[in-house]
């Protein structure tokens, strides 16, 4: 055990240095006027090298020297010159370095009404002087770990509010950098619109003024003419489907792809779209079949959007299609889900490429993908508009020729 008075160390009752199980756990500070007790006290404690001794005669210097040692018992006697032993107990609980240090009182003899006063003024235990080495070893072991346990939990609670402030700063922080992100994302998107719309104005007018002159509006055509003009109307037409499909994937990896959720009749939109589809497939003059179900089928989705991806699965279907080949699109529902189907009989896709066919930019290989223009961006804004209803698109294929590939889009529907 180590000793010191007054805060300063004693150098005759200096302790051998302390193996790993014997370092100093307890600090303990008497606070009494008679040497005599404080060397009795000592020698008591003196066995358990886990603990510290200090002794304070000064009783007017108590509160001082508790500041500097930072007891984790501290052993005070009632009767002591110059100060009350109650007064300075109200002393400790008042000083916030002391405010929850164990105070075991000493008092000469076992009275009811003394000790029902020191612990009303804060005292946690009361022992009549001098104890016995047993009991006093246990009173300063129990107060000394329910010490060290409050100021563990202290310390706990302490760090896990600074934790709690740097977790809401850095939260703050975040929130900030989003804001700011969402901030871009929005004039990235607003710019993407913008330049597109810009484009398809021009883009639009050659167009409109091709027909209009296939249309004999501008007078009769030579036969070159009539070529030449309908080479424009159809690039024209075609430039329209690419700043489309452009300014639809520029929304998407902007994050901003908006889908309006309205009441509508499913059965509508496929026919609408392969009412689109059918001047493609009549060029290639492929069979085409839709089949729908009799009743209604109503869902929650923006219509114009989903008609956009089943055309867009259709367009694909049409071009890898070969003249003459077969292509069906149906439409079922059930279990509260619409599913639109689109089969063809094309070559079908080498099975490996299936994870890959909805990337950015995939085109597929073959004659027709190097024969037929197009963005590369078709299967991926259909997925990503299925998706944004809550569905998913499947695709099977087993790669053989006339086995051909089979789409699905399978929608929630409106409860």
């Amino acid at each position: 055990m180590i000793m010191h008075e007054t805060g300063a160390p004693d150098d005759s009752h200096a302790a051998a240095p302390e193996t790993d199980d014997q370092a100093v756990t307890t600090m303990v500070l008497l606070v009494d006027d008679q040497a005599f007790v404080g060397e009795a006290v000592r020698r008591l404690l003196a066995d358990d090298r886990r603990i510290a001794f200090h002794f304070c005669s000064d009783p007017l210097e108590a509160v001082q020297i508790a500041n500097l040692v930072s007891p984790t018992v501290i052993l005070l006697d009632l009767v002591m010159p110059n100060v009350d032993g109650l007064e300075l107990l109200a002393r400790f609980r008042a000083n916030p370095a002391t405010a929850e240090t164990p105070i075991v009182v000493l008092s000469t003899k076992e009275d009811a009404r003394v000790k029902r006063d020191a612990f009303a003024s804060g005292a946690s235990d009361y022992l009549v002087k001098l104890p016995d080495k047993v009991e006093l070893l246990a009173r300063v072991r129990y107060h000394s770990e329910a010490c060290l346990n409050l100021r563990r939990r202290a310390e706990i609670a302490a760090a896990l509010r600074g934790s709690q402030r740097t977790l809401a700063e850095r939260v703050a922080e975040l929130q900030a950098a989003l804001e700011e992100i969402e901030a871009l994302q929005r004039s990235k998107a607003d710019f993407y619109s913008m330049v597109t719309h810009d484009l398809r104005n021009p883009a639009g007018n050659v167009l409109v003024a091709a027909k209009m002159l296939l249309q004999g509006k501008g007078g009769a055509l030579t036969p070159k003419q009539e070529q030449l003009v309908q080479i424009t109307a159809t690039a024209g037409d075609k430039l329209l489907r690419l700043i489309t499909d452009y300014l639809d994937f520029a929304k998407i990896d902007a994050g901003y792809l908006r889908l309006d959720r309205e009441q509508t009749e499913v059965r509508e939109i496929v026919r609408r779209a392969a009412t689109a589809a059918e001047p493609q497939i009549g060029v290639k003059r492929q069979q085409f079949t839709v089949d729908l179900p009799i009743t209604p089928v109503f869902g929650v989705l923006d219509a114009p959007k989903l008609e956009q991806a089943l055309e867009n699965l259709l367009s694909n279907a049409i071009k890898y299609t070969p003249d003459d080949g077969r292509i069906n699109l149906s439409l079922s529902s059930g279990n509260g889900r619409a599913r639109i189907t689109v089969r063809d009989s094309g070559p079908g896709i080498d099975p490996t490429l299936l994870p890959t066919i909805f990337a950015k930019y995939h085109r597929l290989p073959g004659d027709a993908s190097r024969s037929t223009a197009g963005t590369g961006l078709g299967l991926l804004i259909a997925k990503e508009i299925v998706e944004g209803h809550g569905g998913c698109i499947e695709v099977m294929s087993s790669g053989i020729a006339g086995e051909g590939t089979t789409f699905v889009i399978d929608v929630p529907l409106a409860a």
